[in-house]
């Protein structure tokens, strides 16, 4: 069997980490690899034997292990790399040179094949073209780029590797969750190259933008029905997040995209910065954003799924009034409010909002958690299931009374995510 790995081509080609699964995105990684192989001579074309080391996307040749100079060295930048199983023999081939190296063994060679292959295909520039900047954060920054090979757009997410343990564990489960994600109402993801210096995520394009900014511009047409489409859509991405015991932990208007500007909305969730899996004996680190953040989370308890409810609640109380539901200037004030957890319904602001509206809200607003619906029972709940009627069906029909045009100051510029953030009971 023959392995062959190369620079250059469309995105989603040969994976650098086999999964036989086609849903599953392409992870891409960069390689720090030492150790001893035979290289072919160029005279005798007798095996001498050598010791290499693979540096990111430099291969050099030594002496020996205690050779402080390389007698050698390539870049795989624009390498070709074949292999003969049989022979247990890789070729490298590069514009400078070419070497032929034999593995001892077959675990030696499973090891310098594979990562030679995969140096190969880890610089995006050979599967994307970069494009403008669509977005910027603590994170990092997202692009446009176009696919080289079918020429789709497609954003990429680009993070600054750290060697802060805390920071790159985050990344490390970032990458883990989002690779294998694959809904309707979640953001895909293509591609991932992992290197040294930077980790580029390769995602699905969504040219409509975060769901509040879209409402704001859609304040004089949006209505209750117009929310409850988009909450459904909200809960259909958590029930598959749920389902495959994964929490998001920060869900918020700019993580909620729409597909196009225009109702009703097509809603993908992203960000999966903060998401890790269910164990609420684990889960007690203080994350998210404040606002948006379930009682359990800022009183540092543990917590699971019920988090995710929570915060659907509060972009469901905010996009039926235009106000988040315990806003205020004073983080302390904001900390009491949330963590006593009185949820109340101004007539200015909900006059024209319907009962079981109020009451979805309320459900998933418990200060409890357990007294929170599941997704599952949240996506039974009446006012989601049952056609409104009567004088309900005028009211959710109707624009909403509130200001929707104030939602855009509700996103990241004002409530920004946090790890140990400074905020009441963080520490």
């Amino acid at each position: 069997m023959a392995m062959e790995g190369g620079g250059g081509g469309g995105g989603g080609g040969a994976a650098a980490e086999a999964s036989g699964d086609a849903n599953v995105a392409t992870y891409r990684q960069y390689h720090n690899l030492s150790g001893y192989l035979r290289k072919r001579t160029r005279i005798l074309k007798s095996k001498k034997k050598c010791f290499f080391r693979l540096n990111v996307t430099t291969l050099s040749c030594y002496r020996d292990r205690n050779a402080s100079e390389h007698s050698w060295q390539i870049s795989l930048r624009k390498a070709k790399v074949t292999t003969d199983d049989a022979q247990l023999q890789i070729n490298v081939v590069t514009a400078p040179r070419s070497v032929v190296l034999f593995a001892e063994n077959a675990q030696d060679f499973k090891k310098w094949s594979n990562a030679l292959i995969e140096t190969t295909l880890n610089n995006i520039d050979d599967f994307y073209e970069m494009g403008e900047l669509i977005g910027k954060g603590s994170y990092g920054e997202v692009r446009e780029a176009v696919d080289l090979k079918t020429r789709e757009k497609r954003a990429v997410k680009i993070m600054d590797r750290t060697t802060d343990p805390k920071e790159l564990e985050f990344l490390r489960r970032e990458v883990n969750v989002m690779r294998t994600l694959m809904h309707p109402n979640i953001i895909r993801t293509f591609d991932i190259f992992d290197t040294n210096k930077k980790l580029y995520v390769v995602m699905e394009y969504v040219q409509g933008g975060d769901l509040f900014e879209v409402i704001s511009e859609q304040a004089n047409t949006f209505s209750e029905a117009s929310a409850v489409g988009v909450v459904r859509e909200i809960l259909e991405g958590v029930k598959y997040l749920h389902e495959r015991q994964i929490v998001h932990r920060d869900i918020k208007p700019e993580n909620i995209l729409c597909v196009s500007r225009e109702i009703p909305f097509r809603i993908k969730l992203t960000d999966f910065g903060f998401a890790n899996y269910d164990d609420v004996d684990q889960m007690q680190t203080f994350i998210g954003t404040p606002f948006y953040m379930a009682p359990e989370i800022l009183t540092s308890k543990g917590h699971g799924m019920p988090v995710d409810i929570y915060a659907v609640g509060i972009v469901t109380y905010a996009m039926l009034s235009g106000r988040l539901p315990f806003e205020t200037d004073d983080k302390a004030n904001a900390y009491n409010k949330i963590t006593e957890g009185r949820v109340t319904f101004p007539d200015a602001d909900w006059r024209n909002v319907s009962l079981p509206a109020k009451d979805f809200v309320t459900e998933c607003l418990q200060w409890d958690p357990t007294k929170r619906p599941t997704v599952q029972q949240a996506l039974q709940h009446a006012w989601l299931t049952k056609p409104l009627s009567g004088d309900a069906e005028a009211k959710g029909m109707k624009r909403l009374d509130s200001d929707l045009t104030k939602l855009a100051a509700l996103t990241s510029s004002k409530h920004t995510s946090a790890r140990g953030a400074d905020w009441p009971g963080s520490s």
